[in-house]
């Protein structure tokens, strides 16, 4: 995705990966933890306060989900202009957590802080996934606030374009997706964690309107929903992209 800034002067471009370690490194699971949005109060000038507040939340998330420790978390925010305070904030409840913060657009209307993170849990769900949505976080049937996931395969997708602005569009966008999981042996119905980066509010609607076409409506997966400033085609309206429980190899 093309975004509205990076936290460093003359930064250009920012990389994260996923690596598979020779030996179990979160023997009891992960958790993926949804986005936790949070705006700046009357009189708050920056986003420091603001991103305290995104942070408290993903921390409840993450102590809901019986984590023992943050292993990452991204925070996507609609200004750089005081990331320092932005990184202390967050230093100061997840220390020594990588931490990667992003700007989504260069002239956004709203003001917000989003975080989201993946933690490793200390206790094993009762399956391979167990979906929450502790009290305390934001209530909604489209997702699920906590993926607790020990599962013996996880499958990453890269992100899925949609190009132009129909319904039948955004369908095919996830039609493509759910075929680049099923050459991996799994499914969009077996997503723990599936997110949206629409270039608009009315994308972000659309994405909403088709995903449970594709998804299992009765175990919502974790999700990050955001505008962001741009992607690679012309043509694109929004991105998605999954991870999701893979068949035993």
């Amino acid at each position: 995705m093309q975004v509205g800034g990076l936290p460093l002067e003359g930064a250009q471009v920012a990389m994260e990966a996923v690596f598979e370690e020779r030996k179990a490194v979160n023997p009891d699971g992960i958790a993926f933890l949804s986005g936790q949005v949070a705006r700046p109060q009357e009189g708050e000038a920056g986003l420091k306060a603001a991103a305290g507040r995104s942070a408290d939340l993903l921390r409840l998330a993450m102590e809901a989900a019986q984590g023992s420790a943050m292993l990452r978390v991204s925070c996507f925010l609609t200004s750089l202009e005081d990331a320092g305070a932005v990184r202390e904030a967050l230093a100061a409840r997840f220390p020594s957590v990588p931490l990667l913060l992003v700007q989504t657009q260069r002239a956004a209307r709203d003001r917000l802080v989003e975080c989201e993170g993946v933690a490793r849990l200390g206790q094993p769900p009762p399956g391979e996934v167990e979906l929450l949505n502790p009290q305390g976080l934001a209530q909604s049937k489209m997702y699920s606030q906590v993926a607790r996931v020990r599962s013996g395969r996880l499958v990453w997708t890269s992100t899925q374009l949609a190009f132009r602005y129909s319904e039948d569009d955004a369908r095919l966008a996830f039609a493509r997706l759910q075929r680049t999981l099923e050459s991996a042996k799994s499914s969009l119905r077996q997503a723990v964690m599936v997110n949206s980066y629409p270039l608009s509010a009315q994308m972000a609607e659309m994405i909403r309107k088709v995903r449970f076409d594709y998804l299992d409506a009765a175990r919502p997966p974790a999700s990050t929903l955001l505008p962001f400033e741009g992607l690679p085609s012309m043509d694109a309206s929004f991105a998605i992209e999954a991870a999701a429980i893979g068949a035993a190899q």
